[in-house]
């Protein structure tokens, strides 16, 4: 099940133009200077990245330091003397990608920042701190909010994604990040890509729990022997996979598959057809779970092809009604 927004042709072609040429400088903002690092150590850590917060005092009002996160890129898995140019080469894909985005539901970039301090190898990319955590976190600790606004900010920041041929490549709970004003922000880039656009290829990393079933083997091979040829191709579909787990999560206020705890027991349950039930989730928003949960399920349907687009999805969440 496919459909595009009326928009979504447009989108693509202006997506495509900002990043037409790696060649090409863009004006991404220097703030070398203007950050101050807060903590000396880094508060998140990924596969090929760490996260630290620090201020940026904007010159044009120096009086209201601004909190940031700092991500500074990790030379995980790379050896010997191209490290520093496998950096760049990543640090490049990822600001370009996330540079050419705006919108209310994907976390800002500020810009790059060059610091010893950090002991990054390439520049650091600068985006606005969520004081408010990740979406998981956030809805834990308030359990009292609706959740199906969540949820349908996720969907338009995907919505808008994929309507610019763009994929997340790793949407799961911990990239996305709460604004203070409530907005779901998707987050963390470096797994994204534009389709049909080269270069934005990178070695393969994963949290098995929101992996789609059909790359589930390649996975395991690219993950267990490090079989290049086996490296997992992310999609549209499997984005809406991932989605459709992060939703149960927002309505269950719990990591999907809570009863897989042990690694292997997961990636068996999912390879083996395992999909959530409603049943093992303790603290569902019942009301919202009967209504929503059917277009959630949708998401994970076996065969990509039956899954619904996300203008699709965001038409579902929206007709529902909680009454």
């Amino acid at each position: 099940m496919t459909s595009v927004s009326s928009s979504g042709a447009s989108n693509t072609v202006q997506t495509q133009k900002n990043l037409e040429s790696d060649t090409q400088p863009t004006p991404y903002a220097n703030l070398t200077g203007q950050i101050r690092l807060l903590e000396r150590h880094y508060i998140a850590a990924g596969g090929f990245s760490y996260i630290y917060k620090g201020e940026w005092t904007d010159p044009t009002n120096p009086s209201h330091p601004t909190p940031v996160a700092i991500k500074v890129l990790r030379a995980s898995g790379y050896t010997g003397n191209d490290i520093q140019h496998k950096l760049k080469q990543r640090l490049e894909r990822e600001s370009r990608l996330w540079h050419s985005f705006s919108h209310p539901n994907v976390l800002p970039f500020l810009g790059l920042v060059t610091d010893a301090t950090f002991g990054a190898v390439v520049p650091a990319l600068v985006s606005p701190f969520c004081e408010r955590r990740s979406v998981l976190e956030y809805i834990v600790k308030h359990p009292e909010i609706t959740r199906r606004p969540v949820i349908l900010g996720i969907a338009r920041g995907l919505q808008y994604f994929h309507n610019r041929d763009a994929v997340h490549g790793d949407l799961k709970a911990a990239n996305i990040l709460m604004s203070e004003s409530g907005e779901p922000l998707l987050a963390d880039f470096g797994r994204s890509k534009v389709i049909g656009h080269s270069g934005y290829t990178t070695d393969f990393a994963c949290v098995w729990r929101y992996l789609a079933s059909e790359i589930m083997d390649d996975a395991a091979s690219a993950y267990s022997i490090q079989d290049s040829k086996k490296q997992p191709i992310t999609t549209k579909a499997t984005d809406i996979w991932a989605f459709g787990l992060v939703g149960v999560e927002v309505l269950a206020s719990e990591e999907v598959f809570p009863k897989q705890k042990q690694h292997m027991q997961l990636i068996m349950h999912i390879a083996g057809g395992g999909k959530p039930v409603k049943k093992d989730y303790k603290k569902l928003v019942q009301l919202e779970a009967d209504t929503l949960w059917p277009v959630l399920e949708k998401c994970w349907a076996d065969k990509p092809s039956d899954r619904p687009s996300m203008d699709d999805i965001l038409k579902m969440l929206q007709d529902v009604s909680l009454n």
